[in-house]
């Protein structure tokens, strides 16, 4: 899907350079809330720190600046702040019989709760936008963005151990994992209607993101070091509202 959205994108942008006609430049501030939205898995040994879907709510605020280089065609640029959904974080349980540190045998439920960060996001990117003309005072349009994206970390990878034992919950150890975000490409997709300068629009958007995530552990007296790095991409449905300024 990422591939095929950076091709649409591109392909879009590229076409709306044939034409040199300018005529009016458009200001357009935007607030939108994403209503659905899914994490790429990261994993590490065997263990997956976060559920695909997303949870709770994110949110863009938007600057984006145009020109009519044709009666109905929109190119231009913008920049946003885009704070994005929680990734689910995932949890792993095991009953069983136990020995303590004194030799003891009891029975327990071990549970496992991994955490894996959101990021947050401040891309830069240009703008396409086709305006339909119905002739009844609303304007129905298409929009693609194609862009790079600041990815900016919102804490560190880790996990807690717990033991429930006669209805009893103790907490065994809690440790974190040392997390870097890098950046990578903003690419949607938008349709929406402008009526009276005021536009409401939906979009499915990506931002691109790789994670290295540093962890450290004992195996036959040895501390060991790993460092893994995968792609912990974003994508979500944002519903937007604004208003536009012509000048």
């Amino acid at each position: 899907m990422k591939k095929k959205m950076l091709m649409v994108c591109f392909v879009a942008l590229s076409l709306s350079t044939m034409s040199k006609e300018v005529d009016e430049l458009n200001v357009y501030t935007r607030a939108g809330f994403d209503l659905l939205g899914e994490f790429e898995r990261y994993s590490f040994e065997n263990l997956d720190f976060n559920k695909r879907k997303a949870s709770e709510l994110g949110f863009d605020l938007a600057l984006e600046v145009t020109t009519n280089i044709t009666e109905r065609i929109e190119f231009g640029a913008g920049i946003a702040y885009q704070n994005h959904m929680n990734p689910k974080n995932t949890s792993y349980k095991e009953d069983g019989s136990w020995i303590d540190s004194d030799g003891k045998e009891f029975d327990g439920v071990y549970r496992m709760d991994i955490k894996m960060p959101k990021y947050n996001s401040v891309p830069v990117y240009g703008i396409l936008k086709y305006n339909f003309n119905t002739n009844i005072g609303i304007k129905p349009y298409l929009k693609a963005v194609l862009g790079y994206s600041v990815n900016i970390k919102d804490g560190d990878a880790g996990y807690k151990e717990f033991m429930t034992v006669d209805q009893t919950v103790y907490k065994m150890s809690e440790e974190k994992f040392s997390t870097k975000v890098e950046n990578g490409a903003y690419i949607g997709i938008a349709v929406g209607i402008e009526k009276d300068d005021f536009f409401i629009d939906i979009m499915q958007s990506m931002n691109t993101a790789s994670v290295k995530t540093k962890f450290s552990y004992e195996e036959n007296n040895k501390q060991i070091n790993v460092t893994k790095k995968d792609d912990f991409d974003y994508l979500r449905w944002t519903l937007s509202v604004g208003y536009k300024f012509t000048y």
